[in-house]
């Protein structure tokens, strides 16, 4: 399981139980997790290279899975006055981000502008 789009997805469904159970610090090492697991099998990268999948009826847009994942950490991370994980150039999307319509741009802008202290 490990290095598939399922993963990821499992690892954001326990940050989500955590944060609705009352943990955010757990929930937020859940999605720091999620981005080592997501550095590891490449999505960071543009290109991003093809994803194995455990279950093919999963339709999960991988761009928008690492814009959730980095959106998530943020917010925890805001919410918990903690420093940032990622390097401030990797805040903008990959360059294939847009080709699929699922994200918009305003969401970027705003998870880009948002204020934080330390940034």
């Amino acid at each position: 399981m490990r290095g598939t789009i399922d993963n990821l997805t499992c690892i954001m469904l326990e940050g989500e139980y955590k944060i609705n159970c009352g943990n955010p610090r757990r929930a937020w090492a859940d999605y720091r997790r999620a981005i080592t697991v997501a550095h590891l099998t490449g999505f960071h990268r543009s290109p991003m290279p093809q994803l194995k999948r455990i279950n093919p009826g999963l339709d999960e847009n991988p761009a928008f899975v690492w814009f959730r994942i980095n959106y998530m950490n943020r917010y925890l991370r805001l919410s918990l006055g903690l420093p940032p994980l990622l390097p401030a150039e990797r805040k903008r999307p990959p360059s294939h981000a847009h080709d699929s319509g699922d994200l918009e741009r305003a969401d970027w802008d705003d998870l880009l502008h948002t204020p934080a202290p330390g940034d």
